[in-house]
């Protein structure tokens, strides 16, 4: 992922939104559940 990925990404999430959740909540899942689907992250 690169820098400028970002702003696409916290659209999404912001689209994603089912509740007004703050935005770091909402990116701190998806990124959790990225390390469990790919296994990766585990240090």
């Amino acid at each position: 992922m690169r820098v400028t990925d970002y702003p696409d990404i916290l659209k999404e999430l912001r689209d994603r939104n089912p509740g007004d959740f703050d935005l770091r909540t909402v990116e701190k899942a998806y990124y959790q559940r990225y390390r469990v689907e790919n296994d990766v992250g585990d240090w």
